[in-house]
């Protein structure tokens, strides 16, 4: 399940802000900064987090962590991934 950290990374590889990854993911911008600030997911619930990720995904963002929690965070462009990092 995503991080905190991984979330904050993600938004600046893509230029968003916390307000802007809240409006697209349709979760509130206290409920992103408190899950950042806190940095593990068990301060969020799993629909939450999972909106998070799907948002971030459709804007071509792929996050993977492997068998021993390091997080890799990786930009992987598809044909409407300009419209939606802007």
């Amino acid at each position: 399940m995503i991080t905190g950290n991984s979330i904050r990374g993600a938004r600046g590889l893509l230029g968003w802000s916390a307000s802007t990854l809240a409006q697209k993911s349709r979760v509130g911008v206290a409920t992103i900064l408190r899950i950042e600030r806190n940095s593990r997911s068990a301060y969020a619930q799993n629909r939450t987090l999972e909106r998070i990720e799907r948002t971030l995904a459709e804007a071509g963002l792929v996050i993977v962590e492997d068998t021993n929690g390091v997080i890799d965070i990786h930009f992987e462009p598809h044909d409407d991934a300009d419209a939606t990092r802007q």
